[in-house]
């Protein structure tokens, strides 16, 4: 068994208990609902992931693969939007209708994803699979600029603060840069 291929499954699992436990916590708060959907997908993205790390090349896995990594894209699909959104409510910064409009933007990409058009196909690259980008993929890759915007919102929103609460968007930040 290849231990890099268990980082993302341990990630997924852990990913999912701690966005369970927040939302279990405290059901009503917004906050909370986002943090779940955002922990949701990036435990969706690490999960399959795993899977596309442990099928062995063959094309008698072809199919097993490219049905992990469409499984793993709509994780993939809604973490840009959902941590957009996140940002905003921690910032302190009511989203207005128009996250909504971004909402049905990616919900079009999932929809995409539904119909083969966001990735083409898988290819094994020695040590696991990868999805090959489709239209929709190529598409997406300027809904990125969400996260850039994100990362903006938070260093925005932590400079503005005491010195002493500013360390609680370190790790935010830190987390958001890495994504």
């Amino acid at each position: 068994m290849n231990f890099f291929s268990l980082v993302p499954l341990l990630g997924g699992i852990f990913n999912l208990a701690l966005s369970l436990f927040v939302y279990l916590n405290e059901r009503r708060s917004r906050l909370t609902q986002v943090f779940f959907c955002w922990g949701l997908c990036i435990s969706i993205w690490n999960l399959g992931t795993y899977a596309l790390f442990r099928l062995p090349a063959g094309s008698a896995y072809f199919g097993e693969a490219y049905v992990w990594a469409k499984l793993m894209q709509y994780g993939v699909i809604f973490i840009p939007v959902t941590m957009l959104h996140l940002c905003l409510l921690l910032a302190d910064r009511k989203p207005g209708r128009w996250i909504v409009l971004l909402y049905l933007v990616h919900g079009g990409f999932a929809v995409m994803n539904a119909f083969d058009l966001f990735i083409s196909g898988v290819r094994h690259v020695g040590y696991a699979y990868y999805s090959e980008a489709g239209i929709g993929f190529k598409i997406y890759g300027v809904a990125f600029v969400q996260t850039f915007a994100s990362i903006f919102i938070l260093a925005k929103k932590r400079a503005s603060l005491p010195p002493r609460q500013r360390s609680s968007f370190n790790s935010i930040l830190i987390a958001q840069a890495l994504l």
